[in-house]
Parts: structure tokens; sequence; C-alpha cells
């Protein structure tokens, strides 16, 4: 993995993340969901939420970002549960996303591996998300 990087995301990872958000579930979900609705996934709408939940200090969730050579080629969100019977210090892991061109890189376990920690050092315990 070349000079791969993960740290927390920031308003400005906006576009990036939205590009991958996009790419990933078009490549990931062929087949398997209609193409018009695939091919309807917009990134500028993703990215207009990205920049919003990104510049929310108020938001409870982690988001990371991967890059390599300063562009981002994927993303993980951890926080607190958000199932009904979850304690305040349990938290989850609810999604990785890489860009199709990283999947099986390693991209994705150093992802996971940074997120353990997040939670870990947060939380009591953590649940998958289903």
């Amino acid at each position: 993995m070349p000079d791969l990087e993960i740290r927390p995301a920031t308003p400005e990872d906006a576009a990036g993340i939205a590009a991958v958000h996009v790419g990933s579930w078009q490549a990931a979900y062929a087949g398997l969901l209609p193409d018009e609705f695939l091919a309807g996934l917009s990134v500028e709408a993703r990215e207009q939420f990205w920049a919003s939940s990104l510049a929310d200090a108020s938001r409870p969730h982690t988001v990371l970002a991967a890059s390599v050579a300063d562009k981002i080629t994927g993303f993980a969100v951890f926080g607190p549960s958000r199932d009904d019977d979850a304690t305040p210090k349990t938290g989850e892991l609810s999604s990785i996303y890489l860009l199709p061109s990283e999947w099986g890189t390693g991209t994705g376990r150093a992802l996971h591996e940074e997120c353990v920690r997040g939670l870990t050092a947060q939380f009591d315990s953590a649940r998958a998300c289903p």
C-alpha cells in the first residue's frame, strides 16, 4: 500500500468521499439493484450531504478518510450505536466504502483497524451494523 494515509475527514474531503460513495455503490450493486437506480446516483448530491455532515461539529460519528497521494480512495464511519436497545457506551462501525480499484489492496483492512482503535478508545463495547 504505497503511502496510504488514514485520518479524520474534513469538509474539504466531501467531493472525494462522495465519489467513493457513489462509485462503490455502482460497482458493488451492479446486477443487484436496478441499473436506472445506480445510474441515477449523484456525486453532486452526495457531496452536498457529506459537506454538510462533515461541517457539523455536533455530529456524533467519526468519519475517517483513506487517501493515497492526496486522492481519497476510501472512507469509514464509526460512532454511537444506533440500535434502540444500545447503551450510550456502545459503538458501531456503520460503513466502509472503497473505490473499486482499492478492493483487495488492504485499504479496507486498514480503515477497519483504525475504526476498531477509535471504538475501543471511545466505547465499552461495539456492535456490528447489519
